[in-house]
């Protein structure tokens, strides 16, 4: 699945040239048998596009030779997300899921066509939605209008484990491979482990840590927003950890989809939305007290973005609906300087990109 790296990188890269393939994808039923033939006939326009480029057609096979392969793999088809970003310079070709439906584009230019995947970078608008039963374990991201699973190592459950337990090995021993027990004086506990209850516990812990490693290595790039949903034991085993920032206790095998993004996403906006109002005041009372760390002017922002120097950035969430080229390179400037961006409602009376600035 997409990333806020892998977005930001696509944002900045400057490809001679590049090719931009955006696809709404079927996830279900046989209508999936359309999605490799709509990406056929994307790669027919963009071998056109490079044609009209001047790229002769040893460039352009080389090109696109990668994203081709893919016509043939079924099971790529089989396993696809709400929307597909394929991008192919003479660099490589990047094939990414996207967890929401886009508007169908091919795009041949100086730079990819990456503003319809904003979203993904955006602080308030995307975070990643774990679940975890005794059954297993899944993670999600979720946007406001999505939720698509990942694809990460979770255990399949508490008894998923590789390694045998101290209780299991001994008793499920051969009789000639088991401790001799007559003449070592070795407690019942020595020989055969934990009993039961101790067991299970030990197992349950040993299942969260390996969520924790696996949310901890997947967050460790982005530090999205994360949501629990689970029972007391797990939330209460989790929470210390850190890498929460809401939990649900809640039986997540008893939602559907829709029912888990709708909890999950719940229980994210009182603090999102206390975080963006925070936010949104300190930003008001630099410009009113005539700091210059509060940037109203677009040619401000723009400047200071190029310069690294942008800590916040606003952007109204109706320039989403038709974003162009100017806000994603906005966008990266300020992603990669490590600066955050959030979305303002129109009730918000911002009407163009603002900014907080560092200095």
């Amino acid at each position: 699945m997409i990333s806020r790296a892998d977005v930001t990188e696509l944002i900045i890269a400057t490809p001679d040239p590049g090719v931009s393939i955006l696809l709404p994808m079927h996830i279900t039923g046989t209508e999936t048998t359309q999605n490799p033939i709509r990406f056929g006939n994307a790669l027919r326009e963009a071998e056109r596009g490079l044609s009209h480029s001047g790229i002769d057609d040893d460039g352009i096979d080389a090109m696109l030779a990668p994203a081709r392969d893919l016509l043939d793999d079924h099971d790529f088809w089989q396993h696809q997300s709400a929307g597909l970003a394929v991008f192919a310079s003479g660099e490589g070709v990047h094939v990414h899921r996207v967890p929401f439906a886009l508007d169908e584009r091919v795009v041949v230019g100086g730079r990819f066509h990456s503003a319809p995947l904003l979203r993904l970078v955006v602080e308030n608008d995307s975070a990643l939605v774990l679940t975890a039963t005794a059954s297993g374990a899944h993670l999600y991201r979720a946007t406001r209008d999505s939720l698509t699973e990942l694809e990460v190592d979770l255990p399949a459950g508490v008894d998923d484990d590789a390694a045998e337990n101290d209780y299991e090995a001994p008793a499920q021993a051969s009789p000639p491979a088991r401790p001799n027990t007559g003449s070592a004086n070795i407690s019942r506990a020595q020989v055969y482990g934990d009993g039961p209850p101790e067991w299970r516990e030990t197992r349950v812990d040993d299942f969260v840590q390996r969520i924790a490693s696996e949310l901890e290595r997947v967050t460790a790039a982005e530090k999205p927003p994360v949501v629990l949903l689970a029972g007391a034991d797990i939330i209460g085993r989790l929470r210390p950890t850190g890498l929460l920032t809401a939990d649900v206790e809640v039986n997540p095998d008893g939602l559907d989809e829709t029912e888990l993004h709708e909890r999950a996403w719940e229980a994210l906006r009182p603090a999102a939305e206390e975080s963006l109002r925070e936010l949104l005041d300190r930003y008001r009372s630099l410009v009113g007290s005539g700091d210059g760390r509060g940037a109203s002017r677009p040619g401000a922002v723009r400047s200071a973005a190029r310069d690294g120097r942008v800590e916040s950035l606003f952007v109204p969430r109706s320039s989403l609906d038709e974003p162009d080229e100017s806000l994603a390179e906005l966008v990266a400037d300020t992603v990669s300087a490590s600066g955050s961006i959030h979305l303002v409602d129109e009730e918000d009376e911002i009407e163009h990109p603002v900014a907080i600035l560092r200095y």
